[in-house]
């Protein structure tokens, strides 16, 4: 549901390179992190979850409104809110090429499921040490993290499509004393760019964005619940089977609970 499934052309210039120059400082920042902290051995990690959301995007489930599983919450339990950018970073790289939206959109798409990644696993990471309930933690987590990634990306498709020549008329009309000194010239494109707007106004309202914003509420409820209820179960499977890779959360829950302890 936050993946922008967006050509190339649609967004505006300044808004897709914004999206590549944010990702590529933190992707720099994050490059001399790793190498301190020495985590390139979990390189073969970062290579399966991003094969696991490639795989995963590329199925649609057939909702009257188009949607996938992402699967970045996951990925974010499991590698971390820093490694799961890369994940991202790579199966959105990958999915370019079977046409599953744009180039110019690889940063931003990137940013918004990174973001949904680092929700994720602070959420998860918050509930399973107060809760110590894996299914509930991971699922509500899940529920939590594509909200608002979800809202998110419907507000940067917003900015990137909407027009603002609103703004600018209004600041012209309440001018008056300006738009006296205009020449023939400016009073016909002025003339022009009213007529345009007139026409915009009526194609705004034949859309009715809060009918718009329920429908995408009804249909992704839908899929954030199924996607939750899967990486509730992943994770929890996850937990009987390959118990070390959630160490991180059990050490601190650990710690969690000697502290109460004591106090």
């Amino acid at each position: 549901m936050s993946h922008i499934h967006i050509p190339d052309g649609i967004l505006p210039l300044w808004l897709w390179v914004l999206g590549y120059i944010l990702i590529g400082i933190f992707f720099i920042i994050e490059a001399f992190y790793i190498k301190k902290s020495q985590k390139q051995a979990k390189f073969s990690l970062i290579s399966i979850m991003a094969a696991l959301m490639l795989l995963t995007m590329s199925i649609p489930i057939p909702f009257p409104v188009p949607y996938h599983i992402n699967l970045s919450v996951l990925t974010g339990i499991i590698l971390g809110p820093t490694l799961a950018f890369f994940a991202i970073f790579t199966s959105n790289l990958l999915l370019v090429f079977i046409a599953h939206g744009g180039i110019t959109v690889i940063g931003l798409n990137t940013l918004v499921i990174g973001i949904e990644a680092s929700l994720g696993y602070y959420a998860f990471k918050f509930l399973y040490k107060k809760t110590d309930k894996i299914f509930f933690s991971a699922f509500t987590a899940t529920f939590f993290a594509l909200i608002i990634s979800t809202f998110l990306t419907i507000g940067i498709v917003y900015a990137g499509t909407h027009n603002f020549s609103t703004f600018s008329n209004s600041h012209c009309s309440s001018k008056g004393v300006h738009q006296e000194k205009l020449s023939v010239h400016n009073e016909k494109h002025l003339d022009n760019e009213q007529i345009e707007q007139q026409k915009h106004n009526k194609t705004e309202e034949k859309f009715n964005i809060k009918r718009f914003l329920s429908l995408m509420f009804i249909f992704g409820l839908i899929g954030w619940i199924l996607e939750s209820s899967l990486t509730g179960f992943i994770v929890s499977y996850i937990k009987r089977v390959k118990p070390d890779i959630l160490h991180k959360f059990e050490k601190e829950k650990d710690i969690e609970k000697i502290k109460n302890e004591n106090s």
